[in-house]
């Protein structure tokens, strides 16, 4: 699901700009998943913190290399 969630945001990113998606990580174990697929943590945040996986990142996941 999160794949699909993200080739979404890639979609969209051709039709409007944004910076990235964003997400809050619910426990220890989630946050560690979200950070094998490159979100990271927010400036200050603790408890359930902000993870971010900024476009470009998303745009090199789904861009066909020439």
């Amino acid at each position: 699901m999160l794949v699909d969630a993200l080739h979404r945001a890639y979609i969209v990113s051709n039709h409007v700009a944004f910076y990235g998606v964003a997400l809050r990580s619910l426990n220890e174990d989630t946050t560690k998943l979200y950070s094998r697929y490159g979100f990271k943590i927010a400036p200050k945040e603790k408890n359930h913190p902000l993870m971010v996986l900024p476009i470009w990142s998303i745009k090199d996941l789904f861009q066909i290399r020439n």
